[in-house]
């Protein structure tokens, strides 16, 4: 029968008949709740995959890259440099989507929250590049926009300088 305090085994590296984990001295009944089913990266097992290392590190990078596009395409005033950076956000989009369904073990419910990532990149590239274009006209609008000087009725009267002697 295993013991009924939870790892303990006295040597350092035992595992803990019952749970696999490593002894702490803390009671089964007192130990941290563990999912036999899913990690905090939602795929099922212990520690995370390289599949899925990977794919985070991927999805990370990939928004990152294209934030860098936005900060590209708006100092750049090149149409066809910005559809060519438009062009590897979608690339970019494709190539999570086609790993993200190939990952095999994930939980929906993380899968879910990868999708919406990546459902994110190619939006937030097209709202930073609309949100400069209407900084601009509107910085465009203010420059065109003449003087306008107050004359007439009501218009303030202007104090008339002394006369000098």
């Amino acid at each position: 029968r295993p013991s009924a305090r939870h790892g303990s085994s006295t040597a350092p590296s035992a595992r803990c008949p019952l749970s696999g984990c490593i002894p702490d001295g803390l009671p089964h009944a007192m130990a941290p709740a563990r999912s036999p089913v899913a990690n905090s990266k939602g795929v099922e097992g212990g520690a995370p995959s390289a599949e899925a290392l990977d794919f985070l590190l991927f999805l990370g990078r990939a928004e990152k890259t294209v934030s860098s596009f936005a900060e590209r395409a708006i100092e750049t005033q090149n149409e066809a440099e910005v559809e060519i950076l438009r062009a590897k956000a979608r690339a970019y989009e494709a190539a999570l989507r086609s790993r993200l369904e190939r990952w095999e073990g994930i939980q929906e419910s993380a899968a879910d929250r990868y999708r919406s990532r990546i459902e994110e990149i190619v939006p937030s590239l097209e709202n930073r590049l609309t949100e400069h274009r209407r900084m601009k006209e509107a910085a465009a609008a203010a420059a065109e926009t003449p003087a306008v000087a107050i004359t007439g009725k009501g218009a303030p009267e202007r104090a008339e300088e002394p006369a000098s002697a």
